[in-house]
């Protein structure tokens, strides 16, 4: 399938779907993550009127406050993306996570990406400090 016919498929699915993230378009269309993040991306770019959410994450550092740097993951609207990415000492990864119709932003879907990223560096931690 070219990516013409990716896109014209992305246009669909926005038609119908309140927000279409990276995953879901992966395997709504049997291509790669990376594939599926270069189609947002590709798609926002031509189409302005089409909200974005991204995915941010890196190093946060805290020192001053805490001691420590934490290692962060977030998920925000793309009119909070650059007062995101600053505070942010070192970006790990910056991508468009899902797109929207709407201004509205599914927060319950984002809280629970973030808890779920959250819960599974948790346990990713548990598990190298355990072994």
């Amino acid at each position: 399938m070219s990516q013409e016919q990716q896109l014209v498929l992305l246009r669909q699915y926005l038609d119908v779907e309140q927000s279409v993230s990276c995953r879901w378009l992966a395997n709504a269309l049997d291509v790669t993550i990376d594939a599926s993040k270069e189609l947002l991306q590709l798609y926002k770019g031509k189409n302005q009127d089409i909200f974005a959410s991204y995915y941010v994450s890196g190093k946060k550092s805290d020192v001053a406050a805490t001691g420590y740097v934490a290692l962060s993951i977030e998920v925000v609207p793309e009119d909070r993306l650059d007062e995101c990415k600053k505070k942010y000492t070192t970006l790990s990864s910056v991508y468009i996570y899902s797109l929207q119709r709407t201004a509205r932003y599914p927060h319950i879907f984002i809280y629970f990406i973030i808890l779920t990223y959250t819960h599974s560096l948790l346990v990713l931690i548990k598990c190298c400090i355990n072994s």
